[in-house]
């Protein structure tokens, strides 16, 4: 059933009629407070919640990147850190973890370069 309301322009409301009433949500009197709270509540500004996190010294352990992912994870659910944080923690963390790998990799590459380079000449 339709909206039995008429708009400013004076025209039958479209919106659908609430289940067993004459009126939609908008234009129900018994739903006037409700819609002033929604309206209310969807125009507050949520505020910024400051985290205060100590810097790292990072040492290129990857123990270091896996204690702070679980002191991140204590954090959010505790509610001491919003979840967008952890979800920036938690990015950068994989970026520093990929970075690690990187590096490890490089290291043995020029282990076995050498290791190669020994045994040419040794020949």
């Amino acid at each position: 059933m339709q909206c039995q309301a008429t708009t400013k322009a004076g025209q039958q409301c479209r919106a659908h009629a609430l289940i067993g009433k004459k009126y939609c949500l908008t234009h129900d009197p018994e739903s006037k407070n409700q819609m002033k709270a929604y309206a209310q509540k969807g125009g507050q500004v949520k505020k910024k919640v400051q985290v205060h996190l100590a810097s790292i010294e990072f040492q290129g352990d990857v123990k270091e990147v896996l204690d702070l992912l679980a002191d991140t994870i204590n954090r959010v659910r505790s509610n001491h850190m919003p979840a967008r944080t952890a979800n920036t923690i938690g990015y950068l963390a994989s970026v520093m973890i990929k970075a690690l790998e990187i590096s490890q990799l490089n290291e043995r590459l020029i282990k076995v370069e050498k290791i190669i380079l020994e045994r040419k000449t040794y020949k």
